[in-house]
């Protein structure tokens, strides 16, 4: 009986080592170049309705910027630097609205706000609004 449990816990620490040894195996195989390549998030799909919330949530904010020169705002686009394009966590009454925008910041420019995965700096989504020229109420 003495030398059965040493006997079991080798063949346990074998067994750990296995499974534990391919999970580390697998991760080090995703490392390129030094970094590790952060898993893809799916696609951002919003209902016509989702998108509303997050108009109203963010267009009446002081956070509308211009389109940076040479910037085509498409999914899939790098980001500009933070100081040419400024991005904010997507506030509160939209991310408790839609909770997987948590993961997420936006950018607000005259005529869109994008969706921007702040991990890749890419952005996520686009929604077309109609703010142009005329002046965004507080909602009360």
């Amino acid at each position: 009986m003495r030398l059965l449990i040493p006997r079991l816990i080798s063949i346990a620490g074998a067994a750990a080592l296995l499974v534990f040894g391919s999970e580390m195996a697998a991760a080090t195989a995703s490392v390129g170049n030094d970094r590790v390549q952060s898993p893809e998030k799916p696609a951002l799909h919003l209902t016509s309705d989702q998108q509303k919330i997050v108009v109203d949530a963010v267009s009446w904010r002081d956070t509308s910027d211009k389109l940076p020169a040479g910037f085509n705002p498409v999914v899939g686009a790098n980001i500009p630097t933070q100081k040419k394009l400024p991005i904010h966590p997507v506030p509160p009454p939209a991310s408790d609205k839609i909770p997987a925008l948590k993961n997420y910041d936006y950018a607000q420019l005259p005529d869109r706000i994008l969706l921007i995965d702040p991990m890749t700096r890419k952005v996520a989504y686009v929604i077309p609004h109609a703010s142009e020229g005329r002046p965004i109420e507080r909602p009360q």
